[in-house]
């Protein structure tokens, strides 16, 4: 269970079942740089939700779990037709690894 898992974990115990579904339910974890965790949701209200409602139980999960992040960062997923390099992304044949992608640092 990655660290992401833990804390939505830990906030459904804390959040009304609606809370979790409409916030929580859509987001994952994409990555990990130091102690910086990357979170995945659906749209810039979710972010926005998660950044100022639920910073502070977020804030509380990690302590609570003993987790080695200090900040989390909220990243709009985009779906790929939306994208305008998506028709021209080059689709990995099978048995070949994609590069992972890292983010760059805020």
């Amino acid at each position: 269970m990655n660290y992401w898992d833990r804390i939505r974990n830990y906030l459904q115990q804390k959040v009304t079942a609606e809370g979790f579904d409409n916030w929580l339910k859509g987001t994952a974890q994409v990555g990990q740089e130091g102690d910086t965790l990357y979170v995945s949701v659906p749209d810039r209200e979710t972010r926005a939700w998660l950044e100022t409602e639920y910073s502070n139980l977020i804030a509380a999960g990690i302590e609570e779990l003993g987790l080695p992040l200090r900040r989390v960062s909220y990243e709009t997923a985009v779906p790929r037709a939306a994208h305008p390099m998506a028709a021209a992304a080059p689709v990995p044949r099978a048995g070949v690894r994609a590069k992972r992608m890292h983010l760059p640092r805020r």
